[in-house]
């Protein structure tokens, strides 16, 4: 771990603005948000106890209700968009919905110690498969500007990438406030539109930090999966690394293609973001 944080903080300390950082709903677990798998698995509720009317809920609800989703003929095949739209089928019901998951949430120290090192001028771009704003109250509580992206209108409101001065937040898969988040199988497949052009642009033309994500996405793994491994580097925190199994299929070609390139993934196994953010800023220092 020590050996790929030394070069990872010598540039940084530069700030020349060479890196970004790509956030999973690993990072925002320490602020109690439920994972995006947890909250599909509440949605269901209703639809499990309608189908199965004689069977209780104990404790161990989430457990019985996964069960049952990955066996069901019908709801397997859905995602949590299709879900949330079938229980939930108006913007405003699901944005109602969505709210108790994410509203009175307060920043964990994840966001804190990264707004903290956004001020300092160690990072610009940061993106995102969260759909809370902690990011955003951490930036506020620093007094940072800033401005969000979550869908190709704003892209062509705002000014370009290059031109931003102090930081822009991407949100890859929407935003909870809205009720329009992007978590189905064929949403997240191919990610279509100018939010995902320019995503692939920037990180064509820069390092990379990831932090809490698993590499499950197909869409945005295909974009990591474009991306010449030769200029710029990828650093990887993880706590586990993920099986080498179908699921993290994605995860595991990009792995091979940058071993193959002898330009492989600096992997830094680490149990908390914030951890791991606070060893960076330490050594910056």
């Amino acid at each position: 771990m020590e050996n790929n944080l030394l070069p990872l903080c010598v540039n940084l300390a530069e700030k020349n603005n060479d890196y970004i950082v790509f956030l999973g709903a690993g990072f925002s677990k320490d602020a109690g948000i439920k994972s995006g798998w947890e909250i599909l698995i509440d949605t269901l509720k209703p639809l499990f106890v309608e189908e199965n009317k004689d069977q209780k809920l104990d404790e161990n609800y989430m457990q019985i209700i996964e069960k049952w989703y990955l066996e069901h003929p019908k709801y397997s095949k859905l995602g949590y968009s299709d879900i949330l739209e079938l229980v939930y089928p108006g913007p405003i019901e699901r944005r109602e919905y969505l709210k108790k998951f994410f509203e009175g949430k307060q920043p964990g120290g994840s966001h804190q110690k990264l707004a903290e090192m956004i001020k300092e001028g160690y990072f610009k771009y940061i993106f995102t498969t969260n759909f809370d704003d902690l990011l955003e109250k951490a930036l506020d509580e620093f007094d940072i500007y800033y401005d969000v992206i979550f869908n190709d209108e704003q892209i062509n409101d705002s000014l370009a990438w290059n031109h931003v001065k102090t930081c822009r937040i991407y949100k890859l898969h929407g935003d909870y406030k809205t009720g329009k988040v992007r978590n189905t199988i064929k949403e997240l497949d191919l990610l279509d539109g100018l939010i995902y052009d320019e995503f692939q642009y920037i990180i064509n033309r820069h390092s990379v930090i990831t932090i809490g994500y698993s590499g499950r996405d197909k869409g945005i793994m295909d974009k990591f999966n474009k991306r010449d491994p030769y200029p710029y580097n990828i650093y990887w925190q993880f706590r586990t690394m993920p099986k080498n199994d179908k699921e993290f299929e994605c995860f595991y070609r990009l792995k091979t293609k940058y071993e193959i390139a002898e330009r492989p993934i600096k992997f830094i196994q680490n149990n908390s973001a914030f951890d791991f953010l606070n060893k960076v800023n330490n050594k910056i220092s």
